[in-house]
């Protein structure tokens, strides 16, 4: 009688399941990685902490998501470069079943993944950044704001009525609308690619003062 052996089998199911695994996990955490850098970069660029806008843990996958959607050229070459070094390392290591340099080899291409993910989307934030602001940032809405009249009542000062005076005419963009705080940045017209280039003004206007806003269809800056 022909004896029949099934034992590896299931060991292959196995380590194919746990490589599956490894790799989402690894792809996931890379997502989520890129979406910190590149949210945490873009909102640095602004002059708003990051920690003060209460964003969700899951928000970051999407700001990856993002960040891959600015620069997908270059995501498809770094792509290629990482999967020919994971089929190197396959080849080279886990054909040989050498578990232990197999083991070290994925971690080193894990922690690689990572830093290229953080590398990837700071670049991707900054790069994005540069192309707003040589398009004077008519990507981001205009929107007319109006405040409640208490808002800042103690202060009478002249830069108050202009700053209030602007938010009425349309001249700020929204740049993050949070649960407590709407921030919104002020361009100017003649930006230009020098370093010199006058960057927009910023302000967090708290959700709980506006009494109306209206998003205006109006793409050009205020003079």
């Amino acid at each position: 009688m022909t004896d029949v052996h099934l034992s590896k089998s299931p060991t292959s199911l196995f380590e194919l399941t746990g490589k599956a695994i490894a790799l989402l996990a690894a792809l996931g955490g890379s997502l989520y990685i890129m979406g910190w850098s590149y949210a945490n970069t873009t909102f640095r660029l602004w002059g708003i902490p990051l920690v003060s806008l209460n964003i969700p843990r899951d928000h970051f996958f999407s700001f990856g998501v993002v960040a891959i959607q600015n620069e997908l050229l270059w995501l498809l070459v770094v792509s290629l470069i990482v999967l020919g070094g994971a089929v190197f390392v396959h080849l080279r290591w886990f054909r040989n079943r050498s578990f232990e340099a197999a083991l070290w080899a994925v971690l080193a291409l894990c922690a690689f993944l990572f830093l290229l993910s953080s590398y990837f989307g700071k670049w991707s934030a900054q790069h994005s950044y540069e192309v707003q602001r040589r398009g004077g940032f008519i990507d981001l809405h205009r929107a007319i704001v109006l405040m409640n009249k208490d808002w800042l009542e103690s202060d009478n000062s002249g830069r108050t009525s202009h700053l209030r005076r602007e938010l009425e005419l349309g001249c700020y963009r929204v740049v993050f609308v949070g649960s407590e705080t709407l921030w919104m940045a002020r361009p100017y017209n003649g930006i230009d690619t020098s370093p010199s280039a006058e960057p927009p003004a910023v302000v967090g206007l708290p959700t709980k003062s506006i009494a109306a806003i209206r998003v205006m269809k109006d793409r050009e800056n205020c003079d």
